[in-house]
């Protein structure tokens, strides 16, 4: 089970609040298979259209993660995002391109002893 709340506190700034695998399932042996809870809350500032930064906290089996990362929308079409996150290390960077209803968004993660990830979506809106 999950749950998360996402509301405007205060004009330009934004909190948000999420709960993953709260009922704890599991799949196979117990000790093996259990997935534990992950908590997230998180704090969005945005100062003007178009740049958004946001800093968010997650606690899971009792190791605290700190995410920051940033976005910047250019000319309405183009976004290009970036953040860092700890425990472990990872450096994130993206660009989304978004166009009526269609939106193409391709991001790279470094995480220092593994290859380059990369990731690419293409989504409809409706």
């Amino acid at each position: 089970m999950s749950a998360g709340l996402l509301g405007r506190i205060y004009k330009k700034w934004s909190l948000g609040v999420y709960g993953h695998n709260l009922n704890r399932p599991q799949f196979g042996s117990y000790e093996d298979g259990e997935m534990l809870p992950e908590l997230r809350a998180g704090l969005a500032y945005e100062p003007f259209d178009g740049i958004l930064s946001e800093i968010d906290f997650s606690m899971k089996d009792d190791d605290m993660r700190i995410h920051l990362a940033a976005e910047f929308e250019l000319f309405r079409i183009l976004h290009l995002r970036s953040g860092i996150k700890t425990n472990p290390f990872v450096i994130a960077a993206g660009t989304g391109i978004v166009h009526k209803f269609l939106s193409f968004d391709y991001a790279a993660e470094f995480i220092p002893e593994l290859p380059v990830s990369h990731t690419a979506t293409i989504g409809f809106r409706f």
